[in-house]
């Protein structure tokens, strides 16, 4: 449902996830093509639960942007047509995001955002509008859109991000 960068962790623990990363990259066959990976931590140990050869989703794409400094979508673009391709590391502005999701099946009634410009909030985006159906969030295509802030450190983001969706108001009536 949200995603924020960066993830604090131990040097082992990211090692290890590097480490797993990599053989599971290998095992699949996956070269020269973005990777979406998701993992779970148990016992300090890391596990590569799914692995695929796509950018991430749900303002992943978004996330490594911010946080690098640089236009994801185009380095991706760039690697499939043959150009070299950097990554730069240097920049790390700290996000966070949070996907807007109904309770129910319904129709959307009414959609209130009454957030002010701010620099600290990169993106509100509603991908339904007044009218639309919707579904009850299970998945990731059931999104009614997203809000994507930063900051200068993960809390203030996180915060930022709080405070943007308690002025975020959608209205979703039941279909039964």
């Amino acid at each position: 449902m949200g995603h924020f960068a960066p993830y604090l962790l131990s040097d082992e623990i990211i090692a290890d996830a590097r480490e797993q990363l990599a053989l599971a990259v290998k095992a699949m066959g996956l070269n020269n093509c973005a990777i979406n990976a998701d993992f779970i931590l148990k016992d300090g140990k890391t596990y590569v639960l799914e692995l695929g050869g796509r950018s991430g989703a749900t303002c992943l794409a978004e996330l490594v942007s911010i946080y690098y400094g640089y236009d994801y979508y185009e380095k991706l673009i760039l690697a499939a047509l043959g150009e070299p391709v950097d990554f730069p590391k240097e920049h790390a502005v700290p996000n966070a995001s949070m996907l807007l999701r109904s309770e129910t099946d319904g129709v959307i009634t009414a959609i209130e955002n009454q957030n002010a410009p701010d620099p600290d909030i990169y993106e509100i985006q509603f991908d339904y509008q007044v009218g639309d159906r919707v579904k009850k969030f299970h998945v990731g295509p059931h999104r009614i859109g997203h809000v994507i802030t930063k900051g200068e450190t993960l809390d203030v983001a996180v915060k930022k991000l709080h405070e943007a969706l308690d002025k975020i108001h959608i209205t979703v009536e039941e279909i039964k």
